[in-house]
């Protein structure tokens, strides 16, 4: 993963009242399992993934902060 996707990352952490949870890179094989998954329901992803090169793109993980107002 790149520096700058790190540091979205962590800007993302950071502020997590704006997206109302935690982030998480994923790597390795549960990366591969997750895209794998969302190319088989979003084929597009796929073709975006063929014009990206060498760059492997990146994926996260959204875990929802329960605020108390549900």
């Amino acid at each position: 993963m790149s520096d700058i996707d790190e540091r979205i990352i962590e800007e993302f952490r950071a502020n997590a009242g704006q997206v109302g949870g935690q982030l998480a890179a994923l790597k390795g094989e549960e990366r591969d399992r997750t895209w794998a998954t969302v190319v088989q329901h979003y084929p597009v992803f796929g073709d975006y993934e063929k014009t990206a090169g060498i760059r492997t793109i990146p994926v996260v993980e959204l875990t929802r902060v329960h605020s108390g107002r549900e």
